[in-house]
């Protein structure tokens, strides 16, 4: 199951929006359509945290940093 930050800026003034970095986790589809919108926005991602080989494909051709979860995935 994915978790989804939602923050309710404005689309048309990025001027003074805030720039965030978020760590990206999931396995479905979702995850890859929450990362395209938080980027199209404006922010970073620091890493995206998945199992699914098609997220992390999406992710690293992004230039993403991909982690496997479990033990590790901490440091």
């Amino acid at each position: 199951m994915s978790a989804t930050l939602t923050i309710g800026l404005p689309l048309n003034d990025r001027r003074d929006q805030m720039t965030l970095t978020a760590l990206l986790i999931g396995n479905e589809s979702l995850t890859v359509e929450c990362g395209k919108r938080w980027l199209d926005r404006g922010h970073q991602l620091a890493a995206v945290v998945t199992r699914e080989a098609k997220v992390a494909a999406w992710a690293s051709g992004a230039g993403l940093r991909v982690i496997a979860p479990g033990a590790g995935v901490a440091d």
